[in-house]
Parts: structure tokens; sequence; C-alpha cells
């Protein structure tokens, strides 16, 4: 299993996140929905050493709380699950407004 469908599959399952093209084709990319905006996630991400992806409101400003993230075959398993549980904390301390 390549690193992008295993972080994708783990993804799915973090209450408050979703996939806006869960079935569409990728390769080694694909869109995140947060219960918050991007910028706030990918800060809190930052202090904690960890590059969480690309804030899509740079291109789509009506898409505040959508992250592109990138998963490689440079990318392992420990490095996925330290994504999630960090994803997992933050979008719980979310309040379900965006």
């Amino acid at each position: 299993m390549t690193a992008c469908i295993l972080a994708k599959q783990k993804l799915s399952q973090i209450e408050k996140i979703t996939l806006p093209h869960s079935t569409s084709h990728h390769f080694n990319e694909f869109v995140i929905e947060l219960p918050g905006s991007s910028e706030d996630c990918l800060a809190h991400l930052d202090t904690l050493g960890i590059i969480g992806g690309f804030d899509l409101s740079a291109w789509y400003p009506e898409r505040k709380n959508w992250l592109l993230a990138t998963f490689t075959d440079q990318t392992n398993e420990k490095q996925i699950d330290l994504l999630i549980t960090h994803l997992t904390a933050w979008a719980s301390s979310q309040e379900v407004n965006a």
C-alpha cells in the first residue's frame, strides 16, 4: 500500500475532517477539509516541527479550511501516524463552524 493511500484511509477516519474529492483520481496529493482554518492548522503543526501541507486559500480564497497534503514513497507510516495524532488533537479542539 502506498503512503498516499494509507494516509487517505487514516485521515478519513478522523472526526471533523473530510476528504472532499475522495473518489477522484490523484497521484501523491489530495485535499483535506478541516473544521477550522488551514492557516491555523498549519501554524499549530509548524510549532510541532510538522510540515502539514499547503493552504489552498492562497489560490482559492473561499476555501479557507482546505489543505493540500502530499505523501510520497519517502513518507513512512510513523510520519503519517504522527500527523494523524496531531491533526486529530487539533481538529477535536475546533468548533464546527467552518
